[in-house]
């Protein structure tokens, strides 16, 4: 079996993710893998030489290289990037440019994968008379040419058995109206829709809170209470919090969370038999680690993590934007208005607050323009005076 080195440029965080994920199934499959951000999770002080001799190194001496390949990194290649940037994939590059020169040619040690079919048409002239692979496509090709073992049945993502739960028909949310939106998040909770994960967005006083309380409620119905965590923003925004919280909430589900380890909570939520369930709430209020740590880690990997579910709520500056993300497909958005129909109101306070009048509810509702918040508040002020004062009032 060969060791292969990952040679690619380091565009931004998410993409660094996508890289290592890559390298993280080559692993799994038993491939020697030779990345950069293995060798510091191993040494966190880096290379006693520095990054630049042993990336050089790397490129040429590891039996074989694969090439995440994109426009940036085949610029390098081509001597065609802005000086002084790219430093890193220029100087792999140039190492790999002579290795392919000493080959003369008959090249079996190097060759381009790819993430996103666009940068098919971005590859170096040198390197177009190469076979190339797709990541996920042909992965198992990827892994036949490495020596690697390739099943008998096979799949770019392992699949886990998961037994998933009936849909729970007695529930009854404690909230006006928002059926569609409760609708869909019940049924991501039974499999029954392609989508994992429910976002949530709404300003002040659309009933955000309530929303979010009465899909928790009913994660915990239905999945376990074991296997519902609630990380709220609001005030504790951190990272650590997001760890804590997922320690002491599911512990028993997902071993290893103590680490503190991105790459062991990826990993447990791929092998998990049952689905969990992952809730942020005051999403604005997290900091930009938070925030990047659920994108990162959780959202991103929202297509290899069958058992995850996600409910993400927020203000709309802050939310999580699935337009040009890989992840988009996986998840559905949902902008909360006001509820200006009186009727889902006035069924509601019936069964909440008796003794209120129907006309009442009526008014109140229309005078608020439907805005959740300010109805909820005024029928709660009134649901908590008695027959007698709503009487005094007028109100009976």
């Amino acid at each position: 079996m060969s060791s292969v080195f990952i040679s690619y440029r380091q565009l931004n965080d998410a993409q660094r993710l996508r890289v290592r994920d890559f390298a993280e199934r080559l692993d799994a499959r038993g491939i020697d893998v030779v990345l950069d951000q293995f060798y510091k999770d191993a040494h966190p002080g880096g290379p006693p030489e520095g990054w630049p001799k042993w990336s050089s190194d790397q490129a040429i001496h590891t039996e074989r290289v694969l090439i995440i390949g994109n426009e940036p990194w085949f610029r390098c290649f081509d001597g065609t990037e802005t000086p002084g940037t790219g430093l890193g994939a220029a100087c792999e590059a140039g190492n790999i440019r002579q290795r392919l020169y000493d080959l003369g040619g008959v090249n079996d040690i190097i060759r381009v994968t790819y993430f996103d079919r666009t940068d098919v048409s971005t590859i170096s002239f040198d390197l177009k008379r190469y076979d190339r692979f797709h990541a996920d496509d042909h992965f198992d090709d990827i892994i036949a040419w490495l020596g690697g073992t390739v099943p008998v049945s096979t799949s770019a993502t392992p699949t886990t058995t998961l037994t998933w739960p009936a849909r729970c028909t007695t529930f009854l949310p404690d909230m006006a109206n928002r059926h569609e939106e409760f609708d869909f998040f019940a049924s991501t909770l039974c499999n029954s829709v392609p989508q994992r994960a429910t976002l949530v967005s709404a300003g002040s006083d659309h009933g955000k809170t309530k929303l979010v309380a009465e899909f928790n409620r009913y994660g915990c119905e239905v999945l376990g209470q074991d296997a519902c965590a609630f990380i709220d923003f609001k005030g504790r925004g951190t990272v650590d919090h997001i760890w804590d919280t997922l320690s002491l909430d599911l512990g028993s589900r997902l071993p290893g969370l103590s680490d503190r380890s991105p790459a062991r909570l990826r990993e447990g939520l791929r092998k998990a038999t049952s689905p969990v369930l992952l809730s942020f709430d005051t999403f604005e209020q997290g900091t930009e680690d938070a925030r990047d740590f659920v994108e990162k880690h959780l959202l991103a990997d929202l297509g290899r993590t069958n058992a995850m579910r996600l409910l993400i709520a927020g203000q709309p500056h802050a939310m999580p934007n699935p337009a040009k993300a890989a992840w988009a497909h996986h998840a559905k958005r949902y902008d909360l208005g006001n509820i200006p129909d009186p009727q889902p109101w006035v069924d509601w306070a019936a069964r909440v607050y008796r003794l209120i009048p129907e006309n009442s509810v009526r008014t109140i509702v229309a005078c608020s323009g439907g805005a959740p918040g300010v109805i909820a508040n005024q029928l709660a002020h009134l649901g908590s005076l008695s027959a007698f004062q709503l009487a005094a009032l007028g109100l009976k």
